[in-house]
């Protein structure tokens, strides 16, 4: 992840701490060839239900993507899966990022028990989706290099060379 996350143009955001029980599982997007968004998927080996996604997307471009479609909150909760309740209903929230305060954001709760929040820090996008539990008591903070190896290091150890 270290080459991917300096081609990409910004700050990331991960939770502060692995929540306890859960293992994160970083991943990385390209559009048209170039660095489009960091997610860390942070889920219970055992219930991949119980799980939240932070999820960095590029705010600024400086190329005119062709990607077709665009991203926001509702893509990201389709692909984890997450159903907004009907109608769906957008409340304003602060989000804390340790090392930037309260930022403005816009909350949607989900069925099954999700929600979703998204907010712009540091012109980037950034998306929180997952069981409303891990949602509510995640610390959000800027990610480095070094918190990817540690990912890197903790999926090794747990279940060794070349698992995925």
């Amino acid at each position: 992840m270290a080459p991917r996350l300096a081609g990409f143009t910004g700050p990331v955001v991960v939770a502060a701490d692995v929540p306890e029980g859960l293992i994160a599982l970083p991943g990385f997007q390209e559009a048209d060839g170039r660095p489009w968004s960091v997610q860390v998927r942070y889920r219970d080996p055992g219930d991949a239900r119980r799980r939240v996604v932070v999820r960095t997307t590029r705010g600024a471009l400086d190329w005119t993507p062709v990607i077709g479609t665009v991203e926001n909150v509702y893509t990201v909760m389709a692909n984890c899966e997450a159903r907004p309740v009907e109608p769906v209903l957008e409340h304003a929230t602060l989000v804390e990022v340790d090392d930037a305060g309260a930022v403005p954001g816009v909350r949607i709760d989900c069925r099954d028990g999700d929600c979703a929040v998204a907010f712009d820090w540091q012109g980037q996008h950034v998306y929180v989706v997952g069981v409303r539990e891990l949602v509510d008591g995640l610390r959000l903070r800027s990610g480095a290099v070094a918190d990817f190896e540690a990912y890197d290091a903790a999926h090794l150890a747990r279940y060794g060379p070349g698992a995925q």
